[in-house]
């Protein structure tokens, strides 16, 4: 049950907790463990050669991040979030179908793993912490940031100790087909429950928020300095139809 003063946004809570699990799930135990599946295709397994392979494998993550920064505002949060996840299915299904000839060109093996990271980092490890700050109104936005936070590392945390079963009751490949059947899950979660929030200005967040809390009888004062007033008067969504005029 969330607490009142949460309550007006439970469904946009709900919708970005689900990707975030969703996502962390996948991210995480494919972060922690990479050396260990990188050392076991490489042929002597050395702590060098397996650090040198994970180097590439996080150059080739990296600019997924700065892809995703720089398209986020042109194509959206939500369409770049479900690209990032089709990446997942994509480059998941590709190594986990293909694992056993693939694994035999530790390069290619590497690259696709990098490119399946770096679809990661472009859609939903940029877009969730970013949708999570700008999902909420203000007075509030830290708390459910949060528990979207923490709702997201209890997937990580499930999908680290899950891999290691996954990997030996059902074999290696299946950690990465797992990633791509999380990736579909990505994609579904983000189109019908995750809204398309790109372009909105903050203060209509608050605004909508403000409305609430007058519906339900609350009286108090909300805002700063020239917009400060008692909710109910209307005087914060003026300030705010005033600001936007300005603009």
């Amino acid at each position: 049950m969330l607490p009142s003063f949460l309550s007006s946004e439970p469904f946009l809570l709900k919708r970005l907790k689900k990707g975030k699990t969703t996502t962390d799930f996948v991210t995480f135990p494919n972060g922690v463990f990479s050396g260990t599946i990188i050392s076991s295709v490489v042929d002597d397994g050395s702590i060098l050669r397996t650090g040198e392979w994970q180097l590439l494998l996080g150059t080739i993550a990296l600019p997924g991040v700065f892809l995703g920064a720089l398209l986020c505002d042109k194509l959206g949060r939500k369409r770049v979030m479900m690209i990032g996840f089709c990446g997942y299915l994509v480059f998941g299904l590709i190594i986990g179908c293909a694992y056993d000839r693939i694994t035999k060109i530790v390069p290619l093996f590497v690259v696709f793993y990098g490119l399946m990271q770096s679809s990661g980092n472009f859609g939903p490890g940029n877009m969730l912490g970013l949708l999570s700050s700008e999902s909420y109104a203000t007075a509030v936005r830290g708390t459910c940031y949060g528990i979207s936070a923490a709702v997201g590392k209890a997937g990580a945390a499930i999908g680290t100790q899950a891999f290691t079963p996954i990997q030996e009751n059902l074999g290696k490949k299946w950690t990465f087909i797992v990633a791509a059947i999380c990736g579909v899950v990505g994609v579904l979660v983000t189109w019908f429950f995750v809204p398309d929030i790109s372009g909105e200005d903050l203060k209509f967040r608050d605004e909508k928020f403000r409305a609430y809390l007058v519906s339900q009888g609350w009286d108090g004062e909300m805002g700063e300095e020239d917009l400060k007033a008692v909710a109910a008067d209307g005087a914060f969504a003026s300030g705010m139809e005033t600001e936007k005029v300005k603009s």
